[in-house]
């Protein structure tokens, strides 16, 4: 890969407390690429997967936490 005669790849990425006005959530990324958005409760997950401009764009993993 010294010359990359091959194209330039990247290792996997993971962004964390992403918002909705980052580019990374905004636009289309294809890359192994992970980008963790953390919200307070179930409804404004709903929210932020309707409101997306791609289909695919959000998924839903929930963590639940004792208090």
């Amino acid at each position: 890969m010294a010359s990359h005669e091959h194209g330039f790849f990247i290792g996997d990425t993971l962004s964390d407390h992403v918002t909705p006005v980052m580019t990374i959530y905004k636009e289309e990324i294809f890359e192994p690429v992970l980008a963790v958005a953390r919200l307070p409760d179930l409804a404004r997950v709903v929210e932020l997967i309707n409101d997306h401009e791609f289909g695919n764009g959000v998924s839903l993993f929930a963590m639940l936490v004792a208090k």
